[in-house]
């Protein structure tokens, strides 16, 4: 980035209210651009890490455990219903294989003896799911909430 670029960044600031030189502002910006793009900047190491737990925009927790895992998305992330029962069952779970929620709250990870997830099938997941929909919605037409067309037309 030029001395000009710079300036027409500051342009709320005049360049005296700053305490380095526009030299070394292009510097350290130019310091931070190749950590970026060394890959070194990322995970624990980016500015902006708060733990490496976070809630996704579907409800679910997930936790950072590296680029590296075979489990992980692309930035290092893995549900962390996921990691639970790895760690109870002490091996990854196959593709075919998901974990479910017993009392439907997406965050709520205990395992065991009065825990609320459940290893499940992808199949039987979806099976589960699809007749719990269609239960709701023959109740939903019983109480006539909705019209049996409707619901034929959810259904199929």
């Amino acid at each position: 980035m030029t001395t000009l670029a710079l300036i027409r960044d500051m342009s709320k600031r005049k360049v005296g209210e700053y305490k380095h030189s526009l030299e070394t502002l292009e510097k350290m910006r130019n310091a931070r651009l190749e950590l970026i793009k060394s890959g070194k900047m990322f995970g624990p190491n980016h500015p902006s890490w708060k733990g490496g737990r976070f809630l996704n925009s579907n409800g679910y927790a997930k936790i950072w455990v590296g680029r590296d895992n075979k489990n992980a998305d692309k930035d290092g992330y893995v549900y962390e219903h996921t990691l639970q029962l790895q760690k109870y069952l002490c091996r990854s779970l196959s593709k075919e294989e998901t974990g479910h929620h017993l009392n439907k709250i997406k965050d709520d990870n205990r395992i065991g003896r009065g825990g609320n997830l459940q290893l499940l099938s992808k199949h039987e997941h979806q099976t589960y799911h699809a007749r719990r929909q269609k239960s709701q919605l023959r109740d939903l037409s019983k109480r006539h909430l909705i019209k049996w067309g409707q619901l034929w037309r959810w259904l199929f």
